[in-house]
């Protein structure tokens, strides 16, 4: 069995790299300015309404409440929340949530929105005490 010298293994290497770099630099050079154009690869939403963002939101007793509720679809969307608790007010042109909560526990609603094209709902806890933390315990 016949063993290479290290001598030619190391110009195979050297040969290797420069064909790589070689070919390297002959991508780049091709490529046109138009190639750095950002690009989206999020999928157009449809003209049906649909609830994005999570379903849960905290807040501390007697803190101002503000949240709007994240829908796509085409425009104008009216919104709608079931069993909203009282000290809060929906703003049902824009989706927008405020108002106050003074008793700590958890509030179950379901939120909705419907346009010309569709209607959409999701469930959604609203949870108020003391013990919210404003990050992740793990970070």
């Amino acid at each position: 069995m016949k063993f290479c010298s290290p001598r030619a293994i190391q110009s195979v290497r050297i040969v290797g790299a420069v064909s790589f770099l070689t070919l390297l630099l002959v991508s780049l050079a091709s490529r046109s300015f138009a190639d750095d154009a950002p690009e989206f690869r999020t999928p157009k939403s449809g003209p049906a309404p649909h609830i994005n963002g999570p379903s849960i939101f905290g807040v501390r007793p007697g803190s101002p409440f503000l949240y709007r509720i994240p829908a796509s679809g085409d425009r104008p969307i009216q919104f709608e929340v079931s069993h909203l608790p009282s000290g809060l007010q929906l703003d049902s042109k824009t989706g927008e949530i405020s108002g106050s909560l003074k008793r700590t526990g958890e509030y179950a609603v379901t939120l909705r929105a419907k346009n010309s094209a569709g209607h959409t709902e999701k469930k959604f806890r609203m949870v108020v005490g003391e013990t919210i933390a404003l990050t992740l315990p793990n970070g």
